[in-house]
């Protein structure tokens, strides 16, 4: 679904080294505090851009260094008055890890590990929302195939 007015997309990014990796931008002045917690990678959209797919598979190359697989899924969508924060799980293509110019760290992180970030304020809002919800329909699906696994 396209989004319709402007926004920042980011990616929860699956089959990457046995996590999802996590970003800390670099950023300074007033609002330099926030940008010591982590988040998911990706950002706001170009002027030429015409989908989140693009933008964020954009922004995770400027990023951290990787392509993504075309198959970007919307999993959490929050209205923020001028723009929308979007979330798409993607899958890992190709790329070594690294940090960006933008980035100040990039580290891969266990699902165990980002539940207990979230719980310790480590993750900015609206990312830890986005993971929080990501995980628990992902727990959700493990115990249904548990469920009928004989």
């Amino acid at each position: 679904m396209m989004p319709k007015k402007d926004y920042a997309v980011f990616g929860i990014i699956e089959g990457v080294f046995g996590g999802i990796p996590l970003v800390i931008d670099k950023k300074e002045g007033f609002h330099s505090r926030q940008w010591e917690k982590w988040k998911l990678p990706g950002g706001s959209r170009d002027e030429s851009e015409i989908s989140p797919a693009y933008t964020l598979m954009r922004e995770i190359g400027e990023e951290i260094g990787i392509v993504m697989e075309d198959s970007a899924k919307e999993v959490f969508r929050r209205n923020m008055g001028k723009h929308d924060f979007l979330v798409y799980a993607v899958r890992y293509y190709s790329g070594e890890l690294k940090a960006g110019e933008e980035i100040k760290a990039v580290k891969i992180f266990s699902l165990p590990d980002v539940e207990k970030m979230i719980e310790e304020g480590k993750i900015l809002k609206n990312h830890a929302d986005a993971l929080s919800s990501y995980i628990g329909k992902r727990k959700s699906i493990e115990e249904l195939i548990d469920a009928f696994v004989i």
